[in-house]
């Protein structure tokens, strides 16, 4: 059994559909399908930034009718072209008065997935499921993961083969909740997780996962398996293909992720348990340099503060110095205390101890502080060495 879904670019017109329809009937063991809002095109934005707007749009005093003019063509000519019969002018609508009541934004950011999943499961001829009905949040809004599963297990027991949206869900009072952009992916896991899928099928708009960035390289190469864990690592520090929070629900699960491109037929890459060890990284702008003169404990102060947003701690003498994502706490109790800010953070994995220390060697050159934490290779440099820092990485992974 497979779940399958498809990203924003997939989902973009009357072209992908047909795309999309073929991939889940060449799969044929296709249990669920999720999908997502319409991704950007020729001539339109991504329908969920242009529900943004269509909200700020109200809000600066302009009518509902205006503010979801363009939705509304594109959604018509989408309609018209698969010879959909879904009341698109009703559920614009509901948009409309929601607007107006300036209701929760998540209610509004959801309205893309759902109308999109309504329109194929028509035209697919599958059994439409809104997704408020099967993905469950607590009132907290935290997701109520086991519910969640129950839910969908007993949906697919009852209908068989369905379509949902993906991205939102309800709370128990019925109020809709969104996950963060990109939570689609979320959303399909899920599924393949209470489906007891054997294999989650993400379709997106590129051939899998590559090592680095291609837009930093200018090269193209894709990973044949990763593991879930470094796929997380990786999300952390800005890779988009796969939503990092995706990976939870599916580690030691056995199921098995494969990021595919509904334009072509290359393999992709699989995502599992498993998976040998892989050279790979990302970079990430935005952090500043902290240094602090304190006698004693400033290695212990600030590794109190040790994580996402502060993942190198290193002590030299009575000297400790941080690497911070965004703003640094401003009551660090020091003696002397240094900032600076164009700061980039650059993660690798550690895979290969010969190819990883003559790596960090090159790297340490550039760096302004480096360390080993947690299975990988942390760089901090400043941002006008990012040019030097990619060809290093370019000649190791190229």
């Amino acid at each position: 059994m497979k779940v399958a879904k498809f990203g924003g670019t997939s989902m973009a017109d009357e072209n992908t559909f047909p795309l999309v329809l073929q991939k889940v009937l060449c799969e044929k063991d296709v249990a669920a399908t999720v999908v997502s809002a319409g991704g950007k095109t020729k001539n339109y934005p991504k329908i969920t930034d242009a529900l943004i707007k269509a909200r700020d749009d109200v809000a600066a005093g302009k009518s509902p009718e205006k503010s979801l003019s363009a939705i509304c063509e594109r959604l018509y000519l989408l309609k018209n072209a698969i010879r959909a019969k879904t009341d698109i002018e009703k559920e614009l609508a509901i948009i409309g008065r929601e607007l107006l009541k300036n209701s929760s934004p998540d209610f509004l950011l959801s309205r893309g997935e759902y109308l999109y999943s309504r329109l194929f499961a028509e035209y697919s001829g599958l059994k439409f499921i809104d997704a408020a009905d099967v993905i469950k949040f607590y009132d907290d809004g935290r997701l109520n993961l086991e519910y969640s599963c129950f839910l969908l297990s007993e949906t697919y027991k009852r209908y068989g083969k369905f379509v949902t949206g993906g991205f939102y869900g309800s709370k128990p009072d019925g109020t809709i909740k969104t996950f963060a952009r990109g939570g689609g992916d979320m959303s399909g896991a899920i599924v393949a997780r209470a489906l007891g899928a054997e294999t989650y099928l993400n379709f997106t708009d590129v051939n899998g996962i590559s090592p680095f960035d291609p837009a930093e390289t200018g090269k193209e190469k894709t990973i044949k398996e990763i593991s879930y864990g470094e796929i997380r690592r990786l999300g952390e520090f800005g890779a988009s293909v796969l939503f990092p929070d995706a990976a939870i629900p599916l580690i030691e699960t056995g199921i098995k992720t494969e990021i595919r491109n509904t334009f072509s037929s290359v393999s992709g890459t699989v995502v599992k348990d498993d998976a040998p060890p892989v050279f790979c990284g990302a970079i990430k702008r935005g952090y500043k340099r902290i240094k602090i003169r304190k006698f004693g404990d400033g290695y212990s102060y600030l590794s109190e503060l040790s994580g996402k947003n502060a993942p190198i701690i290193l002590a030299d003498g009575d000297h400790t110095e941080g690497i911070f994502l965004g703003d640094a706490p401003q009551d660090i109790p020091a003696e002397r205390i240094e900032k600076e800010d164009g700061v980039s953070l650059l993660y690798m994995s550690d895979c290969k101890e010969s190819e990883g220390a003559y790596f960090r060697m090159l790297s340490a050159r550039l760096a302004v502080l480096s360390a080993r934490k947690n299975g990988g290779y942390y760089a901090a440099f400043y941002d006008g060495r990012r040019e030097d820092m990619v060809s290093v990485i370019k000649d190791f992974i190229y």
